[in-house]
């Protein structure tokens, strides 16, 4: 392990650098919608996608954090839900956590792997797999071996689900974590907490022989999932309900970038979600984090029963 706080050191001073140099983006100060009422808020990005020859998408990615510091109340965590890296190599890995320490979220981020932070079905997944827990153990002070955990604060539990092999570019979800998941859910239920969940898969693609995620969750209630993998942008489909009580909403590529070389920046890019829990409802808005537009149609509603 101490190889990766060794890498950390060096990723934070060479992001820190780089944040410098490389502007934000056009998006002005913002708030919560309502400060007082307002219990937690979170932002949340998917499908980073940081490669070293990319500077273009690395450009939005950092425009993208800058943009944070612009909401008044601030945010008490920020979530990435996997495919953070292209390849999972050890520079990529460095850009992309050095650069959201440097921006100062270090502790607060909460982040799942894809199945591009583990090779994407090319090379040793296992080992990449490993890669990804260490440098995101010696980020974020994660104490867990697994690339799934979970935390608790006083208004809600945080659950971050993990693929656990990636050998033939599928998720795999063993036994162990789908009873690990059902504990947590059981202890929320019983706090009288809403429960948000992060995982970069879709449900269709979070099975195994004996489960899949809809019907383990649709005997609980007061669930948000949030996805991502499929780079679809933000449209009506992408905020569905499962279950009476649980929601989900996909996220897009925040880097969609366009061009014969992935490197074009236009209105595509930078979306990504604000999410605000009162005391009955979460409230999700879409943003982009790039512009600082935001599209009010898609805003969503979810009541919730804690009684």
């Amino acid at each position: 392990m101490l190889k990766y706080y060794f890498l950390k050191v060096m990723a934070v001073v060479l992001c820190a650098s780089l944040l410098v140099f490389l502007p934000a983006g056009n998006s002005e100060e913002y708030d919560v919608r309502d400060p007082e009422a307002c219990l937690m808020n979170f932002a949340a990005f998917s499908d980073v996608h940081v490669e070293g020859n990319n500077l273009s998408r690395y450009k939005v990615f950092a425009g993208c954090l800058k943009d944070l510091q612009n909401n008044r109340s601030g945010h008490d965590y920020l979530a990435f839900l996997g495919d953070n890296t292209m390849n999972g190599q050890v520079f990529e890995n460095m850009l992309f956590h050095g650069a959201v320490k440097a921006a100062g979220w270090a502790d607060k981020t909460i982040i799942a792997n894809g199945n591009h932070d583990s090779g994407n079905g090319a090379g040793d997944s296992a080992a990449l797999l490993q890669r990804y827990v260490g440098f995101r153990n010696a980020f974020y002070g994660i104490g867990s071996d697994k690339p799934y955990y979970s935390f608790e604060d006083e208004h809600a539990f945080y659950v971050v689900l993990g693929e656990e092999f990636d050998e033939e570019n599928e998720s795999v979800f063993t036994d162990e974590q789908f009873v690990w998941l059902k504990g947590n859910l059981d202890a929320a239920a019983r706090a009288g907490k809403p429960t948000f969940i992060f995982t970069h898969y879709p449900a269709y693609h979070i099975d195994n022989d004996n489960y899949d995620i809809e019907s383990v969750l649709s005997d609980y209630k007061n669930i948000l999932v949030l996805y991502g993998h499929t780079h679809m942008p933000f449209v009506r489909w992408s905020f569905d309900t499962w279950s009476d009580g649980v929601w989900s909403v996909n996220l897009p590529r925040i880097t969609e970038l366009a061009g014969s070389g992935d490197d074009e920046i236009y209105d595509g890019t930078g979306w990504g979600l604000e999410v605000e829990l009162y005391e009955d409802e979460i409230l999700v808005r879409v943003k982009n984090f790039y512009t600082g537009e935001w599209d009010d149609g898609l805003e969503h509603t979810y009541p919730l029963d804690l009684g």
